[in-house]
């Protein structure tokens, strides 16, 4: 008796290693994490339909988001003047790919809403197989790309 209760403990140990190493990695393939981002490029659409690229550094996009703070689990969005805003994160993807909508305004109908979060977003992606975590910022006419690295 004592000796089927050491094979059958020892195989429980052992599922139980098992599994905790497999829920371990689905854990750390979802970690989330706070991203200090710089901008890379700006652009704007122009009067003429064309998208221009913008290099002044007095730009909104620029003012806003070189060097923003990002807390992919709470939404949390840290400007670099210190404002911080929780965005709404309406994405956490399975390859560590993030989306933040700006927080709603009460009042809005649904279809406000939707415009809303369809023209002004955060997307950062960190995917294992990219080193570069990258940054997408769209805001009504501009778009401003960048990379992020690991802040906390």
């Amino acid at each position: 008796m004592a000796m089927h209760v050491e094979q059958v403990g020892g195989r429980f140990v052992a599922a139980m290693a098992v599994l905790l190493a497999v829920a371990g990695n689905a854990a750390f393939a979802q970690e989330h994490k706070t991203f200090r981002c710089k901008l890379a490029d700006v652009v704007h659409l122009g009067e003429d339909g064309r998208l221009r690229l913008d290099s002044n550094p007095k730009d909104m996009m620029r003012y806003l988001y070189d060097g923003v703070v990002v807390n992919t689990l709470t939404g949390a969005v840290t400007y670099p003047d210190g404002n911080r805003v929780v965005w709404n994160v309406v994405q956490r993807g399975r390859e560590n790919d993030y989306v933040l909508t700006r927080p709603t305004v009460p009042g809005l109908s649904s279809e406000q809403i939707t415009a809303s979060e369809a023209t002004a977003f955060i997307r950062i992606r960190a995917w294992n197989e990219h080193p570069t975590v990258q940054l997408l910022v769209f805001g009504l006419n501009s778009l401003a790309s960048g990379f992020c690295e690991v802040a906390r």
